[in-house]
Formats: structure tokens, C-alpha cells, sequence
């Protein structure tokens, strides 16, 4: 059990260095990772569009939507590995909801104030209650999951 709790910990620094690191590229580098991910978004929804003939969804420019989906991915994805890494270190209930959240928020915060050292990049106080809202999505999705299929 000891290694277990060790491995989930492990993961979630592991998280916590990626999502530092993501927040360590300049501005320039930054905007050019996401344009990336935005030509790939647009070009799938123009594709599905097209075959379907149908125009709903308008994709000239939606940068930063994509960033801000990206955010709350990473920081659900942290929610996700906390609430693991609580529930191994038997960790449950409320207990493990207000520790998830406070430690989830709380590196979004830092990792927001942290990017205001890196040439063209700012702390969002927006991006910092989207991480939030993306570790509190993270830790329920969890939490409903092991509720569905695991019996404890």
C-alpha cells in the first residue's frame, strides 16, 4: 500500500512540474503551441461540417477558447490525480474534497502568479478560478467514477 500511495503522489508532482513547465514557454512559444491545437480543432470541425453540409459553428478565430479548454483540461486532469492520490492515502469524504480543492487551487495560484516572471505571459485571476473550476470537475468526475464502477 505504501507504494502505491508513493506512485500517486509521484504522479501528481509529475502533474504539477508539467503544468510548470507548459507555464515556463514565453509568450511567443505559447501562442504558437495553441495555434497549433486551434488548426487542428478547426480543421476537424470544418471536415464534419462539410460532410454533413451544415454551417453551425463559425471557426475564424476561437484561440482563446482553446486556451482556456486547456487549462481546464490540465487542471481537471490534476483534480483527477489528486483525488486518487487522497483516496490511496485513505483520504475520503469532505476531508478529501476540501484538501483536493485547497491544494488544486492553490498551485493554480502560484502557477498563475509564476507566469508573471516569464517575458510576455501574465497571472490571470479568470485563468486561476477556470484551473479551479477544472481540479473541483476533476475531483467529482473522480469521484463519480469510483462510485459507478468500483465497490469499496
Amino acid at each position: 500500500m505504501r507504494a502505491k500511495r508513493i506512485t500517486a503522489w509521484i504522479c501528481v508532482f509529475v502533474w504539477m512540474i508539467l503544468i510548470l513547465s507548459l507555464s515556463s514557454d514565453t509568450a511567443e512559444v505559447s501562442k504558437e503551441k495553441s495555434k497549433f491545437i486551434e488548426q487542428w480543432i478547426k480543421k476537424s470541425i470544418e471536415s464534419i461540417q462539410d460532410k454533413l453540409d451544415i454551417s453551425i459553428i463559425q471557426v475564424d478565430s476561437f484561440q482563446l477558447h482553446v486556451r482556456k479548454a486547456a487549462h481546464m483540461f490540465i487542471y481537471f486532469v490534476l483534480g483527477l490525480l489528486l483525488m486518487l492520490a487522497l483516496k490511496i492515502s485513505e483520504i475520503r469524504g469532505k476531508k478529501a474534497y476540501f484538501l483536493g480543492f485547497l491544494v488544486g487551487a492553490l498551485f493554480a495560484a502560484m502557477d498563475e502568479t509564476y507566469q508573471n516572471f516569464i517575458p510576455g505571459r501574465s497571472g490571470e485571476v479568470r485563468d486561476v478560478m477556470i484551473d479551479s473550476a477544472g481540479v473541483l470537475i476533476g475531483l467529482v468526475f473522480f469521484e463519480l467514477i469510483v462510485k459507478k464502477y468500483c465497490q469499496e
